[in-house]
């Protein structure tokens, strides 16, 4: 079931998920663009942030199941570390 699976740089598989395509779906139907980027193995910290960087996201959020806790928050401190201090404003 889970689309990333602890030590293994294979790619699997995903599956697909209701909630975030639910979220993607209203978004789009109120005029947004959605992008997204499904982890399918662990993620190599450079070549994720190039992704995250070529979409030029206003918003980046998380959908997550409890076996992939930990990936997401070894993604959300990259992009915090990458991102956060050119979008917060005083």
């Amino acid at each position: 079931y889970p689309d990333i699976t602890p030590k293994s740089r294979q790619i699997i598989q995903g599956k697909f998920q209701y909630g975030i395509a639910s979220i993607s779906a209203l978004l789009k139907k109120n005029g947004h663009k959605t992008s997204l980027i499904h982890l399918t193995r662990e993620p190599v910290r450079d070549e994720l942030l190039k992704q995250i960087e070529s979409i030029q996201p206003d918003i980046i959020g998380f959908s997550t199941l409890t076996n992939q806790y930990r990936y997401t928050i070894m993604v959300s401190n990259w992009a915090k570390e990458r991102f956060a201090p050119a979008t917060l404003k005083r």
